[in-house]
């Protein structure tokens, strides 16, 4: 989300933006995948309009039905939530299942040789996947920062999420919104997919781990993790679970937020949820406040020339 939102403004500015994606559909965690013939959000389940940016962003989804009202203040995609991160790749360069192996700089800027062994070369490069990822990149490709800046990026950390998609034969029972979320126990809330208008076919809930449940699980089996997850959930369905997915979040939201809304090393910029806050809004908010920094970057380069 932070790097479609970047890229987004950038384009309106009239600027060539090549997005990198290691991922075979654009958007991370604005997930949605079909599954047993269901369709399910497993990543984001809702976004809310709490940054300025963001709402400007997303008015645009909402006036066009895309995005509905859900419930306290939420909006859900009745499309999937990948549904919004495809629109926003539209009348962008964006190369899917490409992913970064090394980065280097260059007189003009910089360029990114991926997998692939294509190279792409730009006068700006933008970060926005987890920053430990992005510091991996970095340390892989010998790129040197200051102590400052490694000092700062290696501060950002984040929670990790264990989420199970399950199908259902029978009824399910998420609220007469189709969205729960437990005050106590193990689960951090229960979706109903069928509900939300994402899937056509009822009984597809996908449950969320609390933080403290996804780290002591993080390391056990599929099988033995899923099982618990599933029988914390059973209060949220009624018959058997016909089958189910389990995904592994590794950086589902930040832990801490960095006390910058993106970072810069000259033409070096960092962003994302860790830095613009959690959700989909966070990072949306910290891809639009980098482009402007690249923005002004090059207005403050081009009068000095």
């Amino acid at each position: 989300m932070s790097g479609l939102a970047a890229a987004g403004a950038l384009r309106n500015a009239s600027w060539h933006v090549t997005v990198l994606d290691k991922g075979r559909v654009p958007g991370g965690r604005m997930a949605t995948r079909t599954f047993d013939d269901g369709r399910f959000d497993y990543g984001a389940q809702f976004f809310t309009l709490r940054d300025e940016a963001f709402a400007t962003l997303a008015r645009p989804w909402i006036e066009a039905g895309q995005a509905v009202p859900w419930n306290e203040k939420r909006y859900r995609v009745p499309g999937g939530m990948r549904s919004i991160a495809e629109a926003m790749q539209e009348g962008l360069d964006v190369r899917l299942s490409e992913r970064v192996a090394r980065v280097r700089q260059t007189a003009g800027g910089w360029e990114a040789i991926a997998d692939s062994g294509e190279k792409f070369r730009a006068a700006s490069l933008l970060l926005t996947p987890p920053v430990p990822q992005s510091l991996q990149l970095l340390a892989a490709s010998q790129v040197e920062l200051n102590e400052g800046d490694w000092a700062l990026l290696e501060g950002a950390s984040y929670w990790k999420c264990i989420t199970v998609l399950a199908r259902i034969d029978g009824q399910t029972h998420a609220g007469a919104d189709g969205f729960a979320a437990p005050e106590r126990g193990p689960l951090q809330w229960v979706a109903d997919n069928f509900a939300k208008g994402v899937s056509r076919l009822p009984g597809c809930l996908t449950i969320h781990a609390t933080r403290e449940f996804s780290e002591e699980y993080w390391e056990r089996s599929a099988s033995e993790t899923a099982e618990a997850v599933l029988a914390a959930a059973g209060a949220y369905f009624d018959g058997r679970v016909r089958s189910y997915y389990l995904h592994r979040w590794r950086y589902a939201e930040p832990a801490v937020q960095l006390p910058v809304p993106f970072h810069s090393v000259g033409t070096l910029v960092f962003a994302g949820d860790v830095f613009g806050g959690p959700r989909i809004g966070g990072a949306a908010a910290s891809g639009l406040a980098a482009a402007a920094h690249l923005l002004r970057l090059r207005g403050e380069q081009k009068s000095s020339e």
